[in-house]
C-alpha cells in the first residue's frame, strides 16, 4: 500500500513504522522529493486511509537526513 502522496519520481527509502494499541499507524521515511533525503512522516488512523505525509526535519541546508526510525508508547505517542 502506498503511503507518501508525492506524485512525482523521486526515491524513497528507509521506512519505519509503528502502530498504536488503537490501531493507529504513523511511518516514516528518507524522502529525495526535493533533491536531498529529508524524513517525511504519514499517519494512517485506525480504520481510515493514509493522511497527507509532512516532512519533519527542519534543516534549510542540503544536508542528508537519513535512517528515520518511530516507535510509540501506550498512550499512542509517537
Amino acid at each position: 500500500m502506498r503511503v507518501n502522496d508525492h506524485t512525482g519520481w523521486r526515491n524513497l527509502d528507509a521506512a519505519s513504522i509503528a502502530v498504536d494499541p488503537s490501531g493507529n499507524a504513523q511511518v516514516v521515511w528518507q524522502d529525495y522529493r526535493n533533491g536531498s533525503w529529508e524524513i517525511y512522516t504519514a499517519l494512517r488512523p485506525a480504520g481510515g486511509s493514509w493522511q497527507t505525509s509532512v516532512r519533519v526535519n527542519d534543516d534549510s541546508g542540503t544536508a542528508f537526513q537519513e535512517q528515520p526510525s518511530i516507535a510509540v508508547d501506550a498512550g499512542g505517542n509517537a
